[in-house]
């Protein structure tokens, strides 16, 4: 996991990479651009990815993310 941190981190598509239960969840502005890029730079580093999935965030996760608030504590008070 940390040489494929040290491979991703510092590439302008990726915002951010959370080591998550023995996992890295990588945070990306475009996935569909971002995936092959991925892709390609594991191959070249001869990293072998055992599981990959792709998810779109939820309009709660995004707006968890950018006020530290779940939508319904907002609704609530």
């Amino acid at each position: 996991l940390e040489t494929a941190k040290s491979v991703l981190e510092g590439q302008s598509f990726i915002r951010e990479i959370v080591n998550h239960n023995d996992q890295l969840r990588l945070y990306v502005n475009v996935g569909e651009e971002a995936l092959p890029l991925i892709l390609q730079l594991m191959s070249q580093a001869n990293l072998r990815i055992h599981t990959l999935d792709f998810d779109r965030p939820t309009l709660n996760e995004v707006f968890l993310h950018k006020t530290g608030r779940s939508l319904r504590d907002t609704v609530a008070s």
